[in-house]
């Protein structure tokens, strides 16, 4: 075995690696997973001096590093961009943090080609959610997507929450676990003022994420979903949209300009993302597309998936 350096513009990379997890979301498909992908095959780090490279008790070797892969070691990458972000802007909450992890990622590879699989083929959001992570650009994304408490609690109502506990009005459907019932808790309220749902049209699309997934796309008519975005940039900016449109799909963002004055740090945008089908055969099976927000500086990547499909 010979010694060598390290090899440096490999290509092509980043290219997924055949365990990592792959979408969609079975639980909730209305959010898609995963939502990034970060360093995670055979990377160097600090090992224990508490257990053997193996992990039998028969092996008594202790080393100060071990090669491993896998969610463990990518993880830390992830997590060390946070720790930059929260560094720069103490003052952001974790929802903005990973906001703009999601939508300053790199979506194509180091040879001009989209990221692929591991056997070589195009990958999907369903591998690599909004892409590879980018702790540069992650350090400025211009706009992010700030999910509040409230938006959460509406997100958990517009999955109708089993009423075990009398915390939910009595009317609403109630399909699933006591578990979201405690979320609500846990969240917001307590037992003599609980969070009471609302029985208006809330809709787990409607989550202010910064990825757009709809399952059980209508084949006529269209079906749109709202989101909202905060000026970090600093100052007055106008941001234009771009759209990559998923096969079958027409999708029209309103409105497709977003204008700040830069007075109001905390000022937000709403906006709406309008699905039309125009080919049932293809939107049959997932297909895939993107938004992108842009001031010339900044490009908010946000990716949608979409089906006709149901359950």
């Amino acid at each position: 075995i010979k010694t060598r350096d390290a090899e440096l513009g490999v290509k092509p990379s980043p290219v997924m690696a055949a365990f990592s997890s792959r979408g969609p979301n079975t639980i909730t498909p209305q959010i898609l997973k995963p939502d990034i992908i970060a360093p995670g095959v055979n990377v160097i780090a600090a090992y224990s001096q508490e257990v053997s490279p193996t992990g039998l008790a028969s092996d008594s070797r202790r080393v100060a590093y071990m090669v491993e892969s896998g969610t463990s070691m990518s993880c830390p990458h992830v997590a060390g961009i946070a720790g930059l972000l929260r560094a720069k802007y103490p003052k952001w909450n974790p929802n903005m943090v990973y906001s703009a992890i999601m939508t300053t990622a790199n979506r194509g590879g180091n040879d001009g080609v989209g990221i692929r699989d591991e056997t070589g083929s195009a990958a999907t959001p369903f591998s690599y959610g909004s892409g590879h992570v980018n702790p540069v650009r992650a350090l400025d994304p211009g706009l992010v997507y700030d999910t509040t408490t409230h938006d959460y609690l509406n997100f958990i109502c517009s999955l109708r929450p089993t009423d075990t506990q009398g915390l939910l009005p009595v009317s609403l459907p109630l399909p699933l676990d006591i578990l979201w019932t405690l979320l609500i808790r846990v969240f917001h309220g307590t037992d003599s003022n609980p969070f009471q749902c609302s029985k208006g049209a809330n809709r787990p699309e409607d989550l202010n994420y910064p990825s757009i997934s709809v399952p059980c796309l209508p084949s006529s008519g269209s079906f749109t979903v709202k989101r909202r975005v905060r000026n970090v940039g600093g100052g007055a900016a106008s941001y234009t949209v771009s759209i990559t449109q998923p096969a079958g799909v027409t999708v029209i963002v309103d409105p497709s300009t977003v204008s700040f004055d830069g007075k109001n740090p905390d000022e937000e945008k709403h906006f709406k993302v309008t699905f039309q089908v125009y080919d049932p055969v293809k939107a049959a099976n997932y297909v895939f597309g993107g938004i992108e927000w842009s001031d010339g500086k900044h490009h908010v990547w946000s990716p949608i998936v979409a089906t006709t499909k149901c359950g």
